[in-house]
């Protein structure tokens, strides 16, 4: 039969945590990390999505593709990325790599752009990857345009970087940008960067107000005369801050880029079986709070303590959820050092 009257049975979710147990653990949690957290930076792997798959709102890198063939070019896409290339840094989509606190855009062959000529084209290298821009025939003059890139939160400019071959007797490339979609051009300053293998040239004195909310970039390539050899391109790469730094929000810390703070587990001893008989192990583990979404991949960098600059690799996350909407009150992990059985190790340097 049917119950005219609604039914009475209790709200099992409000009886379960009638006294707020979320918010109330959380609160622990937070209490116990500003005690015992040590300052940590991250390199988000943005090239993978949590199932593994690439992402495909990134732009994949031109290390993918190979020219073969001596009579008739044909361009193939290789299995996997060139795992030590600098420009994706091994992860095969441009951009693939975020600092926590920053974003950076790199531009290069694979992105969108107008050039002002058709005789500003792309050439390959010996391995016949479409690596460059050039200028070819006897033009001397030609631009390309970036896209229109939107901001998010800008506070300030943490790098521009260019890649480029030039020879200051026969031809030079000038750098621009504009904060109004290209109605205004301002030169950019370049000096020698010498730091990395990331590129050759860096701006010098590159401000933008706080708040910017777009930017394009122009490059022009200029030859000296008509039989002049041309300049190259290969990459930009512009990072800029969107997060406080630590010491702005905790003057406790004298950290002065964006950071968050990491908690080392207790220790514990674990014993697997294997083929080889029974296995004990003493996993390194840590835990964060919400706002620090770390995931598998990523490289975690240690900025105080006995592991200051030291990377690891982000290996077994686990989310500690409560309650019917699977909140997360923490995330814990484990750390491999990275060694030569990682791929990372191949642009371990370039991690800046």
């Amino acid at each position: 039969m049917r119950w005219t009257a609604p039914h009475r049975y209790p709200d099992i979710r409000r009886t379960i945590d009638k006294y707020g147990l979320y918010n109330r653990t959380l609160t622990l949690l937070r209490a116990k990390m500003s005690g015992a957290g040590s300052p940590c930076t991250y390199w988000k792997n943005d090239s993978l999505t949590i199932y593994g798959t690439y992402n495909p709102n990134l732009t994949r890198c031109y290390c993918w593709k190979k020219t073969e063939g001596t009579e008739i070019a044909v361009t193939q896409e290789q299995s996997s990325p060139t795992k030590d290339h600098f420009l994706c840094m091994g992860t095969g989509m441009l951009g693939g790599y975020q600092k926590y606190g920053y974003t950076e855009i790199v531009f290069s062959t694979p992105s969108t752009y107008t050039v002002s000529a058709a005789a500003l084209t792309v050439g390959n290298d010996t391995n016949g990857q479409p690596d460059k821009f050039m200028l070819s025939g006897t033009t001397t003059s030609a631009s390309i345009d970036t896209q229109n890139y939107t901001l998010t939160n800008f506070k300030d400019i943490n790098h521009f970087i260019v890649k480029e071959s030039t020879d200051t007797n026969a031809n030079r490339i000038e750098y621009f940008y504009s904060i109004d979609n290209g109605s205004t051009w301002a030169q950019i300053t370049m000096i020698a960067y010498t730091s990395t293998r990331l590129g050759n040239k860096q701006a010098s004195g590159f401000t933008l107000p706080v708040g910017t909310t777009q930017i394009k970039f122009r490059a022009t390539f200029k030859k000296k005369t008509a039989t002049s050899t041309s300049p190259l391109l290969n990459s930009i790469r512009f990072r800029y801050r969107n997060q406080p730094t630590l010491v702005e929000l905790d003057t406790r810390f004298d950290v002065e880029i964006p950071s968050f703070l990491t908690c080392r587990e207790q220790v514990t001893t674990e014993m697997n079986e294997t083929k080889e008989g029974l296995k004990t192990t003493r996993p390194m583990r840590w835990w964060v709070l919400p706002e620090a979404y770390v995931k598998n991949t990523d490289i975690i960098m240690f900025l105080q303590g006995v592991f200051r600059n030291e990377k690891y690799e982000v290996q077994n996350l686990v989310n500690h959820t409560h309650g019917p909407d699977l909140q997360v009150l923490h995330r814990s992990f484990e750390s491999a050092f990275l060694r030569d059985r990682y791929d990372i190790i191949r642009i371990h340097d370039i991690l800046i």
